[in-house]
């Protein structure tokens, strides 16, 4: 058995478990595997008998797995103490970091950076008095509008307010592998469940520092998580008593 860790300069891979089977190789009697299990790349081969072969064979296969791992998003398990999370690259593709420990947790605390920006802890309402039509344009009419009040980074959506402060962040998730019976369960029974787009429910909650929001189809399957700030001032008192009632 040979092993290595995956990894890279931009970072590694979260801290969840990881056990994919990435390709299955037969030639005959042998069988080459590789997998991911844990952060560690494992290399298993079986039933070898043609051996001067094995370099080549084995060259074709990392070759195949990191074809594979450039759409996987890399991410930074939060630090221990202070539950701070990095994700970075795609997440249309995943759902593994939504059930995460390490991502719940800094969800919770306020500490999540999505390919490099981070919501403001609080924005007052006037503060978004010239970018509310344009966010409200994306979200119900068109999603490909250009705006210096949106920005788009890999797959993420970022709203930002008139000072173009980054006040929004939404994620796509891979749908259909997170119920919202689930979402709940990891994320807490304090919530607030709102519709607001045909076919879509929405489950609220009131973290430290900002806003988080599981959005779910008709079918009850995650399809995004979303990130926002705090609003100031009555408004916000207003807003969070019409949400979640106090």
């Amino acid at each position: 058995m040979l092993s290595g860790r995956a990894g890279g300069d931009k970072g590694t891979w979260d801290c969840f478990k990881i056990e994919v089977n990435i390709q299955t190789i037969k030639y005959n009697k042998e069988i080459i595997i590789v997998y991911l299990d844990n952060l560690i790349l494992y290399i298993i081969i079986q039933n070898i008998q043609n051996k001067e072969n094995i370099m080549k064979r084995l060259r074709n296969l990392f070759i195949a797995l990191i074809a594979v791992l450039s759409i996987i998003s890399i991410s930074t398990p939060a630090n221990a103490a202070g539950y701070y999370y990095k994700y970075n690259g795609y997440s249309g593709n995943n759902y593994q970091f939504v059930k995460s420990k390490a991502f719940i947790n800094a969800v919770k605390k306020g500490k999540v950076t999505v390919n490099g920006k981070k919501v403001v802890n609080k924005v007052p309402m006037e503060s978004v008095d010239k970018s509310s039509e344009t966010i409200m344009t994306y979200s119900f009419e068109n999603k490909k509008i250009k705006s210096k009040y949106i920005q788009r980074k890999y797959d993420s959506v970022f709203f930002l307010n008139d000072h173009l402060k980054t006040y929004a962040i939404i994620m796509p998730v891979k749908k259909g592998k997170i119920t919202k019976q689930q979402f709940i369960k990891m994320y807490g029974k304090n919530y607030a469940e709102v519709q607001v787009i045909d076919n879509e429910v929405s489950v609220y909650y009131k973290f430290k520092n900002h806003y988080f929001e599981g959005a779910f189809n008709k079918k009850n399957q995650l399809i995004a998580v979303s990130m926002s700030s705090h609003i100031g001032g009555q408004f916000g008192k207003e807003f969070e008593q019409m949400i979640f009632g106090k």
